[in-house]
């Protein structure tokens, strides 16, 4: 699998890299765009580095998650965002510079990354983690 393209978070009033896909539910305010009405410009969202297609937008904001809006093969329509309702689990905020850059997935490593734990869209719980990349830590000890 090739790295993917990350998808943006504004939190505590920065964007950063969300490197969690919250998917995008079936809602009357999202609309699946056939091929004829994709932007062209988009073409890079239906390659191998975005498997899903689509780039979301995504805002925390008092607690809550929205989805501000897409790009690729979804738009949102309708005035302001959607609350993401239909997000259960931890996101993970890249936070600082990327270190290493990954191959695969959302592998890539940042300084620092944020856990946000969410239920129904409602944030539950923070961690602020520091990154390692995967071959410091297989060779600590070594020697």
């Amino acid at each position: 699998m090739t790295a993917q393209i990350v998808e943006r978070l504004s939190i505590d009033g920065r964007l950063q890299d969300l490197l969690t896909e919250p998917g995008i539910p079936r809602h009357p305010r999202i609309h699946v765009l056939a091929p004829g009405e994709q932007n062209p410009a988009d073409a890079l969202l239906q390659s191998s580095c975005c498997w899903r297609g689509y780039v979301g937008r995504w805002r925390l904001d008092a607690g809550r998650l929205y989805l501000v809006g897409l790009r690729g093969r979804f738009r949102l329509e309708g005035v302001g965002p959607l609350f993401a309702y239909w997000y259960t689990g931890t996101l993970r905020v890249g936070i600082g510079q990327v270190v290493e850059h990954g191959e695969i997935g959302f592998d890539s490593v940042y300084e620092r990354h944020l856990e946000v734990d969410l239920h129904g869209g409602h944030e539950r719980a923070r961690r602020l983690v520091r990154d390692q990349p995967w071959h410091r830590g297989l060779l600590e000890g070594v020697g």
